[in-house]
């Protein structure tokens, strides 16, 4: 290619002034002190063994390129064991001063590592694509591990992998992606963070953010995280007393590169609910209220004429479901880091910014969000290495007074033949029942808010040093401090609803809310952690491998509170100053005050012979305040083995065996334990206040008797075992890791109130009674390519897990079937009792031959289109003996996810699918019938049996009826509402979980502006699902009656700009 010599003089004038701002950026980012504390003094024999090794230096030059012969720009070419260093250039040339006998490292992410000898001034160097990664170190706990010598299930996830999916709560972004690891996106509200996330079904895991435990994983900024590790099996034992449920390490990013760096990464876009029903128009509620009346017995509520008044538009109803409520609502999330290191020092630096607004028409539903983090570590002696990490974190979560799933419950439950406004007059608002007018109670202008603040700040200092006189031993301590405080504001506004009276002409007010009132709630939380541990590692022959860790911990965790509220005679000062001192309250939450305290004494050892056969032992001696003297302490052992057979002479030296890279078997046992249900109940004496009375005008309060203590009270206790097997062939083009594994848990807590006589004259004490297992299995393909310019992959985990009670402390019962019927020990913990739904009735000759469903009444209120249920025992009778376990309740118990990725000269494409099977759901209230409370409904209940001629008689065998999905209405005697395999309905789902097609900008056109690089992309969230569940998002749970802020779609366009 010609050269232009203008340009070659612009360059370097260009890129120095670059480096200038970068630099200014950099004094901006750090105070005086820490720059010094970077800097040092070179001793003089340093300098002067440098000096002639300095006088023979030479210019080194060369090409990097890829395997297709391609040039690769931004290589880092580095003197090894210096901070010299550079990157090539836009063709990717370099040119370095080294001696001849220096070693060059060459090294770009996503490519393997190469070294070269700079003897030769003119060097081509060709890096080959990282596809194997059998090399790669993995996090484990306390420390890092070579992928290729694990023994237990691990598993990981990077920060590019992580961030494809993209949402407000981390959890969010690994559902689908990692196997055994289920995560249920219950509700989408702003700053609600409600998502359930466990490993292998076992309920929630212990979460540890750069080796402290801590609860903060959702709210942190993503693009903060370099590495996401899960510790699925007996490798979690080793964190002992909160480890039965497993480990999710999270490892946040450290300042890389030998010059600043800054990197932005923004995105704005919109959300859209999910699954969300509507409610019914003012015809659909007129007929089924019609329905409704004759199925009781009544007769016709409305006549034709007043129906074809809202049917034609003479008269105007309302469908409350848009009362208030907007389609789409904005969101957008930035993040802006620095970082940079020398041979001495390294730091990153990151701020973020979120935003996120509900579909409150108001726009009063709304959250910000504000994360800092700063990590520097340095070497100021020679072995001895410091680092501080520091992050804080401030959320702040605004709503109306009304929480979001009343909102929904007010608004699916009014009559659509009201109006919004009282005579149809915006400055009236209408009286509806319960006083729930969507558009007062979505305003916080009329009927109050609530605002939620959290801050949290995470410091951690930590120091390691190599003991000099014995090779391989590092003595390390850790010490972190953590602080968070919730303060919230209530403020409850009294404000009117009317009606209106088209004889006078007048609108009456009522009261809503009255009186106003405000409510402030103050918490805090403390914890603290101190480490001290030892590290040996050596390897000894060049084929004996090992690792030993011995580890001393201590933690505390306190909390406390209180609250205060008055009633407002004006409400124009929302402040408890403001308040009257009559009625006022001062409080207090017990469960919220405490001071807790956790030792423990910790081993481990790790040994391979060759990498061939590998071996864990460990064992945490683990202490825990909740227990009495005597139960404190606790001992939890596990261990592993493992077998790289690919390692083995009969595979490695076999030429048809070639293709095979790994082959690993591997296996796990330990004991983990669980402190976290335990509260004390060692403790005996009285409960002070516990109720209380009112003498003399004034209330005093009462003591109350704590009941019986137990002193041999202790933790739950969980065995694991897992094996496992790692296959990877064909350099890195296929891999496969299967797991089998169960959980024995006991000591579970229970008292014996079933199995006790109830005249014992206290109440019983918590024991360690009861006991359950849980078993499964997961499986993960993977597969990656590269095609010419075409690199793809694909990846592919499946898991299911199961849990069975093994004890149920319970009494015997009075028959047979009773004590089968009502025992849950060794069964299932996850059956739904009920009917078996065979079929609608759909004459009244089936139900004058069916068994009787309602005792003597003799079918008397079944009507065509009414369920059918099985007469399991076949004794003519449909009633409780013919219950039987119709479906398994809950979240799925089977997990699938599937991603697809590739990238093509700039262009780049990521699909992720994710779903779940064998789970159901029984929603109760108005998403189970419509017209509760003899008020409103949804519209999913027109598609439902009812007769052709509204009015005729139900009874009447020949009415004719049309087919339908529901029942006909019948808010009375009804045995359409029992528990069975038709109200449990299938909630199995395969959803398109995120799509994110990016564009990376070519290098050529950013060094001239002297951006590293520059990446757009389109992003959607919840895009795409398949399911049988009728009407609602498969991962909306029963909770809350069902009225939970609905799960959200999001569309989101953005970009990622490096310099």
């Amino acid at each position: 290619m010609k050269k232009n010599k203008e340009w070659d003089d612009i360059v370097p004038k260009f890129r120095k002034s670059v480096r200038i701002m970068k630099v200014s950026t950099l004094l901006a980012l750090f105070t005086a002190s820490s720059i010094s504390a970077t800097t040092h003094t070179p001793n003089i024999e340093q300098d002067t063994s440098a000096l002639p090794i300095l006088q023979q230096n030479r210019k080194v030059s060369g090409k990097v390129t890829d395997q297709n012969g391609e040039p690769i720009i931004g290589v880092n070419v580095i003197i090894k064991g210096t901070s010299t260093g550079t990157i090539t250039d836009i063709n990717g040339n370099f040119t370095i001063e080294a001696s001849a006998d220096a070693t060059l490292q060459f090294t770009y992410i996503g490519y393997l590592e190469q070294e070269l000898s700079a003897k030769e001034s003119q060097l081509t160097v060709i890096l080959r694509e990282d596809t194997q990664k059998l090399d790669e170190v993995v996090v484990v706990a306390y420390g890092k591990q070579k992928k290729s010598t694990l023994t237990g299930a691990v598993a990981n996830i990077g920060s590019d992998e992580l961030i494809k999916t993209r949402n407000e709560n981390v959890k969010n972004m690994i559902s689908g992606k990692v196997a055994g690891v289920r995560v249920v996106q219950k509700s989408g509200e702003p700053g609600s963070y409600n998502s359930d996330m466990q490993i292998r079904g076992m309920g929630s895991p212990l979460v540890v953010i750069d080796g402290v435990p801590r609860d903060n994983m959702d709210r942190m900024d993503p693009n903060e995280i370099e590495t996401f590790t899960v510790l699925k099996d007996a490798s979690a034992a080793i964190y002992g007393v909160r480890a039965a449920n497993g480990v999710i390490l999270i490892t946040t990013k450290r300042g890389k590169g030998t010059k600043l760096t800054l990197d932005y990464t923004g995105s704005i876009g919109w959300q859209r609910a999910t699954g969300l029903p509507e409610t019914l128009n003012a015809v659909d509620w007129m007929e089924l209220t019609n329905e409704n009346s004759i199925n009781k017995g009544g007769s016709l509520m409305f006549q034709e004429e007043e129906i074809n008044a809202y049917r034609t538009g003479a008269k105007q109803g309302t469908v409350w479901s848009n009362v208030g409520f907007d389609k789409t609502a904005p969101q957008t999330q930035h993040s802006i880091s620095a970082q940079g290191s020398s041979e001495k020092m390294d730091f990153f630096i990151n701020f973020g910014y979120m935003k996120q607004d509900g579909f409150w028409s108001s726009g009063d539903l709304n959250y910000d969000r504000y994360n800092v983090r700063a990590n520097v570590n340095g070497e100021i002696l020679k072995g001895l290495k410091v680092g501080m990490q520091l992050n804080g974190m401030m959320d702040t979560k605004n709503q109306p007074y009304m929480d979001s799933w009343e909102v929904y419950k007010a608004a699916w439950m009014q009559i659509p033949t009201l109006p919004i406004y009282a005579n149809n007059n915006p400055s009236y608002l209408q009286n509806l029942p319960g006083a729930y007018n969507p558009l007062a109670v979505t305003d916080a202008d009329i009927s109050g808010y609530k605002i939620k603040n959290q801050k949290l700040f995470q410091g951690t200092f930590n120091a390691s040093y190599e003991i000099p006189f014995i090779k391989g031993l590092v003595a390390s301590a850790l010490y972190s401090y953590d602080y968070k405080n919730w303060e919230d504001k209530n403020f409850r506004k009294e404000y009117s609803l009317y009606d209106y009276d088209e004889k006078t002409n007048d609108y009456r007010a009522t009261k809503a809310y009255a009186p106003s009132q405000v409510h402030r709630s103050y918490q805090k939380e403390e914890k603290t952690l101190l480490q001290l541990k030892l590290n040996y590692d050596r390897t000894f022959n060049e084929i004996h491998n090992l690792s030993v860790l011995a580890l001393y911990e201590e933690s505390s965790e306190s909390r406390d509170n209180f609250n205060a509220q008055r009633d407002l005679p004006m409400d124009a000062v929302d402040e408890i100053f403001a308040g009257s001192s009559k009625n006022q309250q001062a409080g207090m939450s017990s469960d919220n005050l405490y001071l807790r305290t956790n030792k423990a004494f910790v081993g481990r050892v790790n040994y391979d012979y060759k990498s061939k056969y590998l071996a864990e032992i460990s064992i945490r001696y683990d202490g825990s305040s909740k227990f009495a003297p005597g139960s404190q302490w606790g001992a939890f052992p596990a261990g592993s083995v493992g077998w790289r057979l690919s390692e083995e002479s009969f595979i490695k030296n076999t030429e048809a065996l070639s293709f095979v890279d790994n082959l690993k078997i591997r296996a796990s046992y330990g004991v983990l334990g669980d402190d976290r249900a335990s509260s004390y109940q060692f403790l005996s004496g009285y409960n002070y206040p516990s109720g209380g009375s009112v003498f003399d005008s004034e209330w005093v309060n009462g003591l109350g008797f704590r009941g019986m203590s137990n002193p041999f009270i202790t933790w739950y206790k969980a065995k694991t075992l897992d094996v496992g097997l790692d296959v990877d062939l064909w350099q890195g083009l296929l891999s496969f890791q299967g797991d089998i594994f169960q959980r024995n848990r006991t000591n579970l807590l229970a008292t014996r109130a079933m199995s006790l006589p109830g005249t014992l004259g206290a109440s019983l004490p918590q024991e360690n009674l009861n006991g359950d297992l849980t078993k499964g299995f997961e499986i993960s393909i993977s597969h990656r390519n590269q095609i010419g310019d075409f690199r793809y992959s694909v990846l592919a985990n499946l898991s299911y897990s199961r849990t069975r009670n093994q004890h149920v402390e319970q009494s015997e019962k009075n028959n047979s079937y009773r004590n089968w019927r009502d025992n849950y020990s060794d069964r299932y913990n996850d059956f739904i009792w009920g009917n078996k739904f065979v079929g609608y009735y759909e004459n009244m000759y089936q139900i004058w031959d069916a068994p009787i469903h309602d005792g003597s009444k003799g079918n008397s209120i079944l009507r065509p289109g009414d369920y059918a249920y099985e007469d399991w025992n076949e004794d003519g009778v449909i009633d409780g003996l013919d219950v039987q376990p119709i479906m398994k309740g809950g979240f799925p118990r089977m997990q699938y996810g599937l991603t697809l990725s590739g990238e093509y000269k700039g262009i780049d494409l990521n699909i992720l699918f994710q779903g779940g099977a064998d789970g159901a759901v029984i929603y109760p209230e108005q998403l189970q019938r419509p017209l509760s409370w003899d008020r409103g409904g949804l519209s999913m209940f027109i598609d439902r049996w009812h007769t052709v001629n509204p009015g005729d008689d139900p009874k009447d065998p020949n009415t004719q009826w049309i087919s339908g999905y529901y029942p006909s209405t019948n808010t009375g005697e009804s045995t359409n509402y029992w528990i069975s395999s038709r109200l449990a309905q299938n909630a199995s789902y395969l959803r398109l979980k995120s799509v994110e097609i990016g564009y990376t900008l070519p290098k050529t056109w950013l060094m001239k502006a002297g951006i590293q690089n520059v990446r757009l992309f389109v992003n959607g969230y919840n895009l795409l699902t398949f399911t049988g569940l009728k009407y609602c998002d498969p991962e909306h749970p029963d909770d809350s009656y069902g009225y939970l802020y609905p799960v959200t779609s999001s569309y989101n366009v953005g970009m990622n700009v490096t310099f």
